[in-house]
């Protein structure tokens, strides 16, 4: 028979190694044995699960690199590339991007270590850095050798790239770097997109054009020209133009989230919010680490009237960037267009709270208490946004309404009245209606 003591260790190890929400069967162990049962069906989906819902709730870690980087908070960036390799370590491109931090800190050897992993996922991926690596070290030998194996590859960068690179400026004056010169590594092509690409950066938006049609002519193939040349065309403003050349261009050279993206603030701005979303979302389905394609997207998914929809990409977004003026004021924008105002006012208050010099700011706030029948606080935000700009016609004639419903007929006239005096046909008909 057990003692009150034995009974009593059983019941704690039950207690303790077996909580139900893993599953694990009560009599899975025995204390005469030591014997632990294999965990239940419920305790292995938990355990495949749990990642991904960690995942979910965290964002990528590889965006959260890029984003710190960006910020040039660096240490950060590199905790977060660290568990995207951990989670993928089979993406060249990860090895690629934190060898370029670690070259950047000047720790060399592991950078090198880094490129050479690249270099072994995807052949060639990790050569330029190779080159650098060795510049650095001042191993010229080497540095060449994989300079010359960079400049045979599809990663090749562009000639006014390699030369500006400060990683190779104690090689300038050597004899390897001028024979290394000597070969023409580079198309009438590629000097043709570095040319107009310092057109475009200069404003020289026609005689680009130009020199890209002409070239056109005779080679109609080329998805680079028709891509460069729609941006030489959106510079200008000229979104027809653009939007013929990037459809040829996609056309042409099938899946690129570039064309897609530019495509996209082209249909913005010709107001084809629904054709701009499929193609903001055709650029994140093929490289969905461009974290602001989720706020472009969220933008035109808000003038689409897709308002829950552009909320949830602008979560995305702040997920990855922490505090963003514009995007909480988008989002705001999104929530009041959606009828959702007490959303509205969520996000908009983390705004003001932060800035509270933008009449933009104080007017949709104003118009959100309007909605929601708090008058006085509306009236309150008018008054803010007009101090700020007197010019706001909306402010007036909405300023008038909320004064209305509080009562003050003669306050509410009195801004009409500036209304109308501004042009405003509204505050004319509201003046018709109330002030008679």
């Amino acid at each position: 028979m057990a003692t009150m003591a034995e009974h009593k260790n059983k019941s704690i190890i039950k207690r303790k190694i077996f909580p139900k929400i893993f599953g694990w069967r009560r009599n899975g162990i025995s204390l005469r044995t030591k014997h632990v049962a294999w965990p239940t069906p419920l305790v292995v989906l938990w355990c495949i699960f749990l990642p991904l819902i960690l995942f979910a709730q965290e964002g990528d870690p590889y965006i959260h690199a890029r984003v710190k980087r960006q910020k040039g908070e660096t240490d950060s960036a590199l905790v977060y590339i660290d568990r995207a390799i951990a989670l993928q370590p089979g993406k060249a491109g990860y090895y690629l991007f934190r060898a370029d931090m670690y070259f950047t800190k000047g720790w060399i050897a592991k950078a090198r270590e880094d490129y050479e992993k690249a270099n072994t996922l995807e052949e060639g991926s990790g050569d330029y850095g190779l080159a650098r690596c060795y510049a650095a070290t001042e191993e010229y030998g080497k540095a060449i050798q994989y300079l010359r194996k960079h400049l045979s590859s599809s990663y090749r960068l562009s000639k006014k790239d390699i030369l500006t690179d400060p990683a190779f400026a104690s090689m300038e004056h050597t004899r390897e770097w001028k024979e290394l010169w000597q070969q023409e590594w580079y198309t009438p092509f590629d000097y043709l997109v570095s040319e107009v690409q310092l057109k475009i950066a200069a404003r020289e938006y026609t005689e680009a054009i130009n020199q890209l049609s002409y070239y056109l002519k005779n080679h109609s193939k080329k998805h680079e020209g028709y891509a460069l040349r729609a941006r030489a065309y959106y510079e200008m403003k000229n979104f027809r133009n653009a939007l013929s050349d990037l459809n040829d261009a996609i056309e042409i050279s099938g899946r690129n989230a570039a064309y897609y993206k530019l495509r996209g603030q082209v249909r913005m701005a010709l107001s084809q919010y629904k054709e701009a979303v499929a193609d903001y979302s055709s650029s994140l389905a093929i490289d969905n680490s461009d974290v602001e394609l989720y706020m472009l997207r969220a933008e035109a998914l808000r003038l689409a009237g897709q308002t829950n929809e552009a909320v949830r990409d602008i979560n995305t977004y702040l997920l990855y960037t922490g505090y963003d003026e514009q995007a909480l004021y988008t989002a705001a924008l999104a929530m009041y267009d959606g009828g959702n105002y007490l959303q509205c006012l969520s996000f908009i208050n983390k705004v003001i709270e932060r800035n509270k010099n933008k009449a933009s700011y104080f007017l949709l706030r104003g118009n959100a208490y309007l909605k929601t029948n708090m008058a006085r606080y509306a009236i309150r935000d008018y008054g803010m946004a007009l101090d700020l700009d007197a010019s706001l016609t909306e402010a007036w004639v909405n300023k008038g309404t909320a004064r209305l419903m509080t009562g003050d007929k003669s306050g509410a006239c009195h801004d009409w009245q500036i209304a109308a005096s501004r042009g405003s046909s509204q505050a004319v008909m509201l003046m018709q209606e109330n002030c008679l």
